[in-house]
């Protein structure tokens, strides 16, 4: 995993996998292995600070497979991103949006790129640019 939005995406198609399987044959699920998928996703979420305690594996049903992956599935939206975008680079910086992309355009700032051609930033960066400015 490189990174939370890859842990997301995991999560997400284990969710869709065992909401899946939740209607699926007693005999289909009984194969598959819930413990590991659950397991392996907690893991990863801890790298995030997400801890969530699964039951006994012998009890693990697919039901309470989508349940923990769910909750693992709200949590990592709560995980705030080392990333801002344009509304949030002008809200920490106190500028608007034109002033931010006049800064971008004189090479004052240098974004990340982001998912569909946007703007990232990162609070380190804003602050570099913060304390040069000041000076």
């Amino acid at each position: 995993m490189k990174n939370i939005a890859d842990y997301r995406r995991l999560l997400q198609t284990r969710f869709n996998t065992l909401s899946a399987l939740c209607t699926a044959d007693t005999d289909v699920w009984q194969e598959w292995q819930l413990a590991e998928i659950v397991e392996e996703a907690q893991i990863q979420g801890t790298r995030y600070g997400l801890d969530l305690v699964a039951p006994e594996a012998a009890s693990l049903t697919p039901r309470a497979a989508v349940a923990i992956i769910g909750k693992l599935l709200a949590a990592v939206g709560n995980v705030p991103s080392k990333f801002l975008d344009s509304a949030g680079a002008c809200d920490y910086l106190g500028i608007t949006e034109q002033s931010l992309y006049g800064l971008v355009e004189r090479k004052r700032l240098t974004p990340l790129r982001g998912p569909r051609r946007s703007y990232r930033f990162t609070p380190q960066q804003l602050d570099q640019y913060l304390e040069n400015s000041a000076a």
